[in-house]
């Protein structure tokens, strides 16, 4: 197996992830993905980190306080002392050292990161300006290839043009809410799936537009992995990088937004079959609640799908 594990850890409202693989050598290769909220760091990266000596990627999908609040608390500790850390991969102005170029959110947290990392973990290598175009095989062992589907450079230059130019902390720039209509709960979900698509525009969402979205494959497993992206910018890659009229096969996608119904679509849907999907939340808070019925319903009424099989995972107990 060159998959071993592929750990969804409780992050409360937010993301976090260990993809425990092999690369051709068979020598082991540890991925994490995202740190969750800030008080993910004490409920659980704290314990479900502690059992790796190496961590050979980070993945930072974008700066959403969910995503990011717990792994800039990690990497602030004296924990995370005991641990050596390879690569990390993120979209931050001031940090760009490899392919230069030219909830909450908090772009507050965004620039306390990369002074952290400027200033306690220099020897971790950053690999940043990362879009859709982007080639990461140089920064990989061999087997295991990665593609980067989101953002695409609309999005990442909405993102830095809105980063605090004089690299001091501002003031949040946007507040994400959700509002789930309670009306939705009271329609069929063949019926939901039939609703149109929703897509916030990448100005006023520019945050989750720019959010790092990924495919990985391995020897025996193929994965996508959509943070928060938007799906018209995932689909657009994947048309891409698979310009064949069929659709791509996935094992297991991890939906984006923690299942919202601004983050999925018709189209993207048309482009991928997976009967394997994540969802990472604890059902949200405040105004913000995941997931949608929405989404759920367009997933298993889709045409590339087969309902019977189509299985959906959560890193949190229903009820």
């Amino acid at each position: 197996m060159n998959i071993k594990k592929l750990n969804i850890l409780k992050a409360h409202h937010g993301d976090c992830c260990v993809i425990e693989c092999c690369d051709a050598s068979g020598d082991p290769y540890i991925i994490l993905i995202d740190g969750g909220p800030r008080e993910n760091y004490r409920t659980s990266l704290v314990h479900d980190l502690d059992q790796y000596k190496k961590i050979d990627l980070i993945i930072l999908t974008h700066i959403d306080s969910d995503h990011i609040g717990g792994l800039l608390e990690y990497l602030s500790s004296s924990i995370a002392d005991n641990q050596e850390f390879d690569k990390i991969i993120i979209n931050a102005p001031n940090l760009l050292t490899v392919n230069q170029e030219g909830t909450q959110i908090s772009i507050d947290e965004g620039v306390k990161f990369e002074k952290v990392l400027k200033e306690k973990r220099l020897n971790i290598k950053v690999i940043g300006n990362i879009i859709s175009e982007s080639d990461l095989n140089e920064f990989l062992p061999d087997g295991i290839e990665i593609k980067i589907l989101s953002p695409n450079d609309i999005a990442l230059k909405e993102l830095y043009t809105n980063w605090p130019k004089d690299k001091k902390p501002d003031n949040d720039t946007q507040i994400s809410t959700e509002v789930t209509n309670g009306k939705d709960f009271d329609i069929e979900l063949n019926k939901l799936a039939l609703n149109k698509d929703v897509e916030k525009s990448i100005k006023s969402d520019f945050v989750n537009a720019s959010s790092i979205a990924f495919s990985i494959k391995t020897i025996d497993f193929h994965g996508l992995f959509m943070g928060d992206a938007h799906s018209s910018i995932v689909k657009d890659s994947l048309s891409k990088f698979y310009p064949e009229n069929k659709p791509v096969e996935f094992d297991y996608i991890k939906l984006s937004h923690h299942g919202s119904k601004y983050n999925i679509s018709n189209t993207f849907l048309d482009k991928i079959i997976c009967f394997n999907y994540i969802i990472s939340t604890n059902g949200g808070f405040g105004r913000s609640k995941h997931p949608d019925r929405q989404t759920i319903a367009k997933v298993i009424h889709h045409k590339n799908m087969q309902k019977e099989k189509v299985k959906f995972y959560f890193n949190y107990p229903l009820a």
